[in-house]
């Protein structure tokens, strides 16, 4: 068995380890996820699909370039509770570096328009959600990362990153 680190969690979605440890020694054991900065590219503009598959844009042919993920996992609150009816969003780069945001002046490098950009998603009544996407590619400056904002629905938002 590997060792758990962030680059493993990450790979196995996450759920292995909430599966492997009784949820409730697991949660208290847990601190809260760090807030960390929205970044400069959260979309100014929405794709005109914005469900849970960022791999298929909605009247596109093809599926978008890069490394299927399939990125699921629970929110929960402080208490270890699931949060159920809660909307988690997602966005990231496509394969080739580029965030759907205009503010991405990366001219350089071609968008792929297969790729949506962005997703959101409510979560079932165990606060589980599912997104299909690309495994995080890297760009100058930054390692590979995906952007994630939760809302709970008595209006409290996280913004983080993974």
């Amino acid at each position: 068995m590997r060792p758990w680190t962030r680059r493993n969690l990450i790979a196995g979605g996450g759920a292995a380890v909430v599966a492997a440890v009784p949820l409730v020694s697991f949660a208290a054991a847990l601190a809260p996820t760090p807030v960390q900065s929205e970044g400069p590219f959260y979309p100014d503009r929405f794709p005109a699909d914005t469900d849970n598959d960022l791999v298929r844009v909605a009247g596109r042919v093809r599926d978008a370039g890069g490394e299927i993920l399939l990125l699921d996992g629970q929110v929960l609150d402080t208490d270890g509770r699931p949060v159920a009816n809660g909307v988690v969003e997602i966005w990231q780069v496509d394969a080739n570096g580029r965030y759907l945001a205009t503010g991405d002046r990366s001219l350089s490098r071609p968008r792929d328009d297969d790729f949506q950009g962005y997703g959101a998603i409510r979560t079932d009544a165990e606060g589980r959600y599912r997104f299909r996407t690309i495994r995080p590619v890297s760009y100058p400056g930054r390692a590979p990362h995906i952007h994630v904002k939760a809302h709970h629905p008595a209006g409290h938002v996280l913004t983080t990153q993974m």
